[in-house]
């Protein structure tokens, strides 16, 4: 018998809730809950071991002078160790019950079985871990040491060798217990002595992620009609829930959408009603008087600016005779009238009716809106002007065109000029410049002088750089800024591909002309009878760039076409936009002098392509994640998440003197490491849509690179 199809958004909410696709994702979900509390274990006990594993913290926490935090240390990874077994224990029999409980009379009960023989009923790893939990709850925490040790090289003439550290179980006395399965028995006979606490939690935990996800893929196909139905009544409740269409009927007025330079008539008259009232709160504003400066400057004074230099009527901030603050913008018979600062707030309200038409959110700025309303204030003050919506526009039609907007990059040269997504990057050649000089041949002649040393500056200035070029078609202030932004985030994404990029010890000064920054030193050195003045770079290596055309198809086999993608953030997926940001901040801190500067930038860099949200475990998830990417082999994949440990430690490190050589080896190692993460991302961002599928692949590929 077919049920009668819902009509009302009850019944669709109740099939909904009662559906199959329903109840699965409910269940799906609350089966997560134990999972996670056995990853969060796992990954705590990772992340305290990887401590201890490092040799500079290992041997702090073993030394007689901080006993007592080594004590603590030593107290933390046993409590981690139970939590880790017990809720590893729990995992396993919430996951036996849930499949028992929904699936006992479907092939997935089978497929289980066959995946659990297959992932962990031969492992002897496996069977220790399980077989651990027994073990403490009838003997108790079993004995462990931490440990430090040393390893000279035979190959090695000198006294070099090898720190090792960590934290070890004693695998002898841990065979005394008879409650050993017969793998987990083999398991410990065969490791030895001692038995690596990080090795077997590690080797468990991709056992487990392998097979959860593996149920996971299972149980969805599982229950793929069921959740093809839960979407086809999400969709008719999504309908339902819509606003009714209004159909125009042959006596209803037709809609009239408004033209380029053109406001509808209601948006018009919304307009002229704010701006008039506006104006209506225009008073005369009475200023206190300047009370004296407390010291007078000693700073040369190169132009003096009184009433008698100013043309028009200049507008002001200051305090009103009962100290608050008011805006003037109009004088009249030598008074001052304007805005209190509550009704100055009106221009927002007023700017956002005007923004409400779509070519004016394109094509002006909020300050054009405001200063045309000031012009035409004044205007309106002392006469019966145009209405402000007719001022406006007028004045955008004359003021809004299409321009280029050139932003000089400083320490950027280019051989030719090449796009990078939607904007292009040009050489500002000596013919440029000629060119622009060209347009003033007609000013008078008693100005070419100054106009001559103006493009004597300007060569000076930006001559031979590379420039941003931006068109826009707008007035000059939205046009300023938009291509301002633009520039700025393009050039960011840019540094990603400097020869600063991977290496630590050098300086990226490449920024737009104006904002650029190599530190320099200036100090005056002086005696009784004489003095000295020293000034020099500061940075170890400033890395001025200079990209050839050989240069540019290089850049191109590494990523550059795709970082172009990136320049605008409209309409990217949710991993291009993770991506893009990330590009911006690791780009941003190249520009950086102090080394824990960039790396802090750096870090957070790959946290926003590595991590699926702010509650995962940070340093552990990252760490693993680089490693996956970075390699294949086990032992390489260890040294890279102790050098992503070490790099985390050294960005909190107090800051009361400069880096070891040590220390800057691992920065340089590390900036390596990042930036191969982030170029990989990089190449990823046609084919990956979002942040949590990235991450999952890489979490899979560490999966079966175990």
């Amino acid at each position: 018998m077919e049920t009668k199809p819902p009509t009302t958004l009850p019944d669709l909410h109740t099939q909904i809730v009662e559906s199959a696709g329903a109840r699965y994702l409910n269940r799906a979900y609350a089966r997560t809950f134990s999972l996670n509390i056995f990853q969060m274990n796992a990954l705590q006990l990772m992340e305290a071991t990887g401590r201890v594993r490092d040799p500079d913290q290992g041997l702090s926490l073993m030394s007689e002078g901080n006993r007592e935090a080594g004590q603590q240390a030593h107290r933390e990874l046993s409590r981690h160790i139970h939590n880790f077994v017990a809720s590893a224990r729990t995992l396993v029999d919430h996951t036996r019950v849930f499949i028992k409980e929904y699936y006992s009379q479907s092939s997935v009960l089978t497929q289980y079985k066959d995946q659990v023989s297959l992932i962990f009923s031969n492992d002897p790893n496996s069977k220790f871990v399980h077989d651990l939990r027994n073990y403490m709850l009838h003997k108790g925490l079993p004995g462990s040491q931490m440990f430090l040790s040393f390893h000279r090289d035979p190959d090695n003439q000198s006294d070099a060798g090898k720190i090792e550290a960590g934290i070890r179980l004693d695998a002898t006395s841990l065979l005394e217990w008879s409650g050993w399965t017969a793998p987990a028995r083999l398991y410990l006979e065969t490791v030895g002595k001692h038995l690596d606490v990080h090795q077997f939690v590690e080797s468990y935990l991709v056992r487990v992620n392998r097979f959860h996800s593996w149920l996971d893929m299972t149980l969805r196909k599982h229950h793929q009609d069921d959740l093809r139905q839960l979407e086809e009544l999400q969709r008719q409740l999504a309908a339902e829930r819509s606003p009714p269409t209004e159909i125009t009927t042959e006596e209803s007025e037709p809609v009239v959408l408004a033209k380029p330079f053109e406001f509808t008539t209601a948006q018009a008259m919304d307009i002229n009603d704010t701006a008039k009232a506006l104006l209506g709160n225009v008073r005369e504003m009475v200023f206190a008087a300047r009370s004296p400066d407390q010291f007078p400057t000693q700073r040369p004074i190169s132009l003096n600016i009184t009433h008698q230099n100013i043309v028009g009527t200049p507008t002001f901030w200051g305090p009103d005779v009962n100290g608050k603050q008011v805006f003037t913008f109009i004088e009249q018979d030598n008074k001052l009238f304007g805005f209190s600062e509550p009704d100055y707030r009106g221009l927002d309200d007023l700017a956002n009716k005007a923004f409400v038409a779509g070519w004016v959110r394109e094509k002006l700025s909020r300050r054009f809106v405001d200063d045309t309303f000031i012009e035409w204030a004044r205007a309106r003050f002392s006469s019966d002007q145009v209405e402000f919506a007719d001022a406006l526009r007028t004045k955008a039609i004359k003021n809004a065109r299409l321009v280029e907007v050139w932003a000089p990059v400083a320490h950027l040269e280019i051989e030719v000029a090449f796009n990078f997504g939607p904007i292009r990057l040009a050489p500002i050649t000596s013919d440029k410049i000629d060119s622009l000089k060209k347009l003033m041949d007609h000013i008078p002649t008693t100005e070419r002088l100054a106009a001559d040393q103006f493009f004597k500056d300007l060569r000076e200035d930006i001559q031979g750089f590379a420039a941003v070029v931006v068109p826009i078609e707008a007035e000059p202030i939205l046009a300023e800024e938009k291509g301002r932004l633009i520039a700025r985030d393009v050039v960011s994404l840019l540094r990603f591909f400097s020869p600063a990029a991977d290496a630590a010890w050098k300086l990226c000064p490449t920024a737009l002309v104006g904002s650029e920054i190599v530190p320099r030193s200036k100090l005056l050195l002086v005696w009784d009878d004489a003095f000295s003045m020293m000034e020099k770079v500061t940075a170890k290596d400033v890395a001025y760039w200079r990209l050839s055309r050989r240069d540019l198809e290089y850049l191109k086999a590494q990523g550059l076409q795709e970082a172009g993608t990136l320049v605008l953030p409209d309409g990217l997926s949710d991993f291009a936009t993770s991506v893009r940001s990330s590009l911006i901040l690791y780009g941003k801190g190249l520009t950086f002098s102090d080394p824990i500067d960039r790396l802090s930038h750096t870090l957070s860099a790959v946290e926003g392509v590595l991590l699926k949200h702010e509650l995962e475990p940070m340093q552990a998830s990252v760490a693993a994640r680089m490693s996956f990417l970075t390699t294949k082999d086990r032992n390489e994949r260890e040294g890279i998440q102790q050098t992503v440990r070490q790099a985390y430690r050294l960005k909190e490190r107090p800051r009361v003197s400069i880096l070891t050589p040590r220390e800057d080896e691992l920065l340089m190692t590390f900036s390596v490491y990042a930036h191969a993460t982030l170029r990989t991302a990089l190449r990823n961002v046609e084919s990956v849509g979002s942040k949590r599928e990235f991450i999952t692949a890489v979490d899979n590929l560490g999966s079966t690179q175990s």
